[in-house]
């Protein structure tokens, strides 16, 4: 059997390239789809997402149950707050696992790398927490 593979090279976050998100007023107003969670490509019909308000809030989706808070950003750091508010309804297999996987994906969040219209959230160490692409 054959493989296909894509690499995108993305720039460490403690680089200062003018194509890495910078501010909150960049994040602000943009929407985004989840597509890698875990360094595991994501292969369900309806993938998680993020929209970034335009005063420190994000809503988050999971396939299931939605979920809003704040985040902050400063430069290339990005935090989200932990008490994150969201509906409760019983998800089926296998959102269940996905909401779980994305939602505590969250919390390790540090920083924010990106390339062209692709971007890597990142943990203290500079692993990809989770990646995504933009939609608006």
């Amino acid at each position: 059997s054959e493989v296909d593979l894509m690499l995108t090279k993305m720039q460490s976050a403690d680089t200062s390239a003018t194509d890495t998100v910078g501010s909150a007023a960049e994040l602000a107003g943009t929407s985004w789809e989840v597509f890698e969670l875990g360094g595991n490509a994501l292969e369900t019909e309806t993938l998680p997402t993020l929209q970034f308000d335009n005063d420190g809030r994000v809503a988050a989706h999971a396939g299931c149950n939605r979920f809003n808070g704040a985040y902050t950003q400063e430069q290339d750091a990005l935090n989200f707050a932990a008490n994150m508010a969201g509906t409760m309804m019983a998800c089926p297999p296998p959102y269940d696992e996905l909401e779980r996987q994305f939602i505590s994906s969250l919390a390790q969040v540090a920083g924010i790398v990106s390339s062209d219209m692709q971007t890597a959230l990142v943990d203290e160490s500079g692993n990809a927490v989770l990646r995504m692409r933009m939609t608006n």
